[in-house]
């Protein structure tokens, strides 16, 4: 429905029949209306808004949820947003074993493909499901020593509690990838991605 430009709408919101609907009010524009809440306070008068002064209102609106989305978004994406090498380690297998007290225990073997052997490293090895559901990540130990093209193998005892996941999927139905952040080789040369 398009409105006049002198035209204002009349909006009124009863919280007692339905908490969760504003309907609008069909009475005439500009008659005063007092809007209470389930408890009888007194929320707001009524809204006398032209059709110009709406659109303007909520033009910044819009620009704060598509900001909000893109933030969101950006966290979402997790490593990808940090900026990482997902080439420098590999998982070459991984296990869960079930512990006392409902814990887990996930041992995980990383292969350097780096080309200097790894004296300090900063990296998550992020786990998903087949359908790309994030099942979690988990550090790998930072003063670890990794020889050009050696296995390192890294275990977490207890897991976080969400990894008790990895007891009941299949191995194929997991993936797996290295993210490393930051490395310092034996050399002393040092990267950050």
């Amino acid at each position: 429905m398009i409105l006049p430009k002198d035209a204002t709408t009349s909006v009124a919101v009863d919280f007692e029949s339905a908490p969760t609907r504003a309907r609008a009010d069909s009475k005439p524009f500009g008659s005063p209306e007092i809007v209470t809440g389930i408890s009888g306070r007194l929320i707001g008068a009524s809204l006398r808004k032209t059709e110009k002064e709406l659109r303007s209102a909520t033009k910044g609106r819009g620009r704060m949820l598509r900001f909000l989305l893109a933030i969101t978004l950006g966290a979402v994406a997790g490593e990808a947003a940090a900026g990482c090498n997902k080439e420098l380690l590999n998982v070459e297998g991984w296990s869960a074993k079930s512990m006392a007290e409902g814990r887990v225990e996930v041992s995980m073997d990383l292969r350097s493909m780096a080309p200097k052997p790894i004296r300090i490293i900063e990296a998550l090895v992020y786990f998903r499901d087949a359908l790309d559901e994030d099942i979690g990540s988990l550090p790998v130990e930072r003063d670890a020593h990794i020889a050009v093209g050696g296995i390192y193998t890294r275990l977490m005892r207890p897991a976080p509690a969400h990894f008790d996941r990895l007891l009941k999927l299949r191995k194929q139905d997991v993936e797996t990838h290295v993210c490393v952040f930051a490395v310092l080789y034996e050399d002393g040369t040092k990267e950050i991605f």
